[in-house]
């Protein structure tokens, strides 16, 4: 893992703390038995296609969870980063209704899905964080912890998606289909550069770090509860 995220590597951050201190609970996340399967092509489509239905409603949440976040931020630098953040995200869930419907489901199908517990505990999490929580606690959390674990999904299972889904029962990726995991590919790199700038500057006092460390780290540990719930419910 690199240690420079925004000042020199000479000097450790709280932000260099943070990204130490939640990296395996990240690898965790990678490690469940769901991402794992998924990457070998031995999860079932129903699996699949539950996840992306579930995925969705996080997906669709997440500019608003930012938004609420930004309201607390009244650094400029951090500011115009976030704004930057937001404004990308806000294309997001529909390139992740486009991808959820490439394996088959119609948009009904994927707005109405009933959440399963798991997953909704890791929504109702991240809401009750964003709308409440302490600045550093919601940017340790959104940015660096769910952000910074995205490219490291995707390269974990993206290509296998491909390569032992496409074609079966209905299932039709493409380019455009996969620009979701294309783009967050991409840019949640510099969204986790930009997370660091925040906790770095709101992270201050020994309590607030303690409590964004414990934030970023649940809502890893609720990612790998959501993906834990849907392989245990939607098993064949």
């Amino acid at each position: 893992m690199e240690a420079d995220l925004g000042t020199s590597s000479a000097v450790v951050t709280f932000a260099d703390e943070l990204a130490a201190y939640i990296q395996p609970f990240r690898q965790a996340v990678i490690n469940c038995s769901f991402l794992r399967q998924a990457a070998t092509g031995s999860l079932s489509l129903r699996h699949c296609r539950a996840w992306v239905s579930q995925q969705y409603h996080y997906v669709n949440q997440f500019p608003a969870w930012l938004g609420m976040l930004l309201r607390k931020v009244d650094n400029p630098e951090c500011r115009d980063a976030l704004m930057i953040n937001l404004y990308e995200e806000r294309t997001h869930p529909k390139l992740w209704m486009r991808f959820a419907t490439a394996w088959g489901l119609s948009e009904e199908q994927i707005v109405t899905t009933e959440l399963c517990p798991e997953m909704q505990a890791l929504n109702d999490y991240l809401s009750r964080l964003a709308f409440d929580g302490h600045v550093a606690e919601a940017g340790a959390a959104l940015c660096m912890g769910l952000e910074g674990i995205s490219k490291n999904i995707i390269e974990s299972v993206g290509p296998a998606l491909f390569q032992y889904y496409n074609g079966r029962e209905g299932v039709a990726l493409d380019k455009s289909s996969l620009a979701w995991l294309t783009v967050h590919s991409d840019v949640d790199p510099q969204h986790v550069h930009e997370g660091a700038l925040l906790v770095n500057r709101y992270a201050t006092t020994p309590s607030v770090q303690a409590k964004a460390k414990f934030a970023a780290r649940r809502a890893l540990e609720f990612l790998q509860l959501g993906f834990d719930g849907v392989h245990r419910r939607y098993g064949a």
